[in-house]
Order: structure tokens, then C-alpha cells, then sequence
């Protein structure tokens, strides 16, 4: 049976939410109504200590490619649109997801959109292209939710050492943090 693109598109959208969700992340659909992404993700844990992310998802039913039809695989192939590879933004994951026909586990290749910016340009079309990655280029983001789970720890960090910053420029708290310092530096201790 043929299966429509879109209904192909949803269930690559719904096995990365669940996979998200089985290592631990917060998801939130977005069910079509941003054109970046199909869903935010967060860390598990207080709301307010943890940050979001975008995922844009595309699927393809078998992306795997032989060279020449036979033997080994070669690269995988996704459709890719202007939507992806024109935005910069270190908080955007495309997750490339291959769906096997079903006949076995999908993977999921996940990239900050920082890595396939300008992709399409480079290949002569600012449009669409296809993504054509190397079996050996595309290995290490296989199943790694690690990226996501670091981009994540790495924007929260830096927002909570920007707050600080912030704090630290208000006199009084300055003040109170270094005058202990002062006096103990002038006690010889």
C-alpha cells in the first residue's frame, strides 16, 4: 500500500516525540502551527531550570540508498525545504528520521540547524534540495540524543550565568559578596 507523505511525515513526528519522551525529555507537539518546528522539547525536571528547543522532523519510509542499486549502503536521502537549511539557530534540531518501512526500529539522525544552514545553497538550489549524507558522515548522530541533551544543559547554563552577571552588577550584591573578601584579606587569614 502507498502511503501519503503526510502520513508518513506524522509518524516519523510521532516516534521521535515518544523516543524523546522514553529518554527522559519533556515533549510538546506543535501539531503544523509553526513553520519551524513540529515540536519543543525541554529537560525533565523544573520548568524553570531547564530550557527549549525546537525539532523540525523529516521522514522518509526507507532513506537508505545502495550505490548503484546493490550492496552495501551507500548514503541516506531526505527531502529537505527552505524552512531548514535557511535558519541559523543554535535552539533548532532537525531530527532525519528512517522509518525502515517499518520492518525493523526507526533511527533518528539529529543535527542542530547550525550544521545543515545554507545546505541547499551550497548544492545550487535555495529552495529544495535532498539531503544526501554518507553512511559514515551521518553514523555518529544516529540515535544521539546526547546533542540535544547538551545543547539543552549548555542554554541553561548560560542564562543562568547571564542572571548572575546581572545580579552582580546591582552595587549592594556586589558590595556584600566582596566585602567579606576584603575583610579577610586585610585580617592576613
Amino acid at each position: 500500500m502507498r502511503r501519503q507523505g503526510a502520513l508518513v511525515g506524522a509518524a516519523g513526528v510521532h516516534h521521535v516525540a515518544s523516543r524523546l519522551a522514553f529518554e527522559g525529555f519533556r515533549v510538546a507537539l506543535t501539531g503544523g502551527r509553526t513553520s519551524h518546528s513540529d515540536m519543543l522539547v525541554s529537560l525533565a525536571g523544573r520548568s524553570e531550570e531547564s530550557s527549549a528547543a525546537a525539532i523540525q522532523v523529516k521522514t522518509s519510509g526507507w532513506a537508505m540508498r545502495m550505490k548503484g542499486g546493490v550492496g552495501a549502503i551507500h548514503h541516506y536521502e531526505w527531502d529537505m525545504g527552505r524552512t531548514i537549511t535557511h535558519v541559523n539557530d543554535p535552539d533548532l534540531f532537525v531530527a532525519f528520521v528512517d522509518l525502515k518501512q517499518m520492518e525493523r526500529l526507526p533511527d533518528v539522525f539529529l543535527f542542530p540547524s547550525t550544521e545543515l544552514h545554507g545546505y541547499c545553497e551550497s548544492l545550487g538550489n535555495s529552495e529544495r534540495c535532498r539531503y544526501q549524507p554518507l553512511v559514515e558522515e551521518i553514523e555518529p548522530h544516529r540515535n544521539n540524543w546526547r546533542i540535544l541533551e547538551d545543547r539543552l544543559h549548555e542554554a541553561r547554563d548560560a542564562r543562568t550565568g547571564r542572571i548572575l552577571r546581572e545580579w552582580l552588577k546591582d552595587r549592594q550584591l556586589y558590595t556584600w559578596l566582596t566585602k567579606p573578601r576584603l575583610l579577610l584579606a586585610r585580617s592576613g587569614l
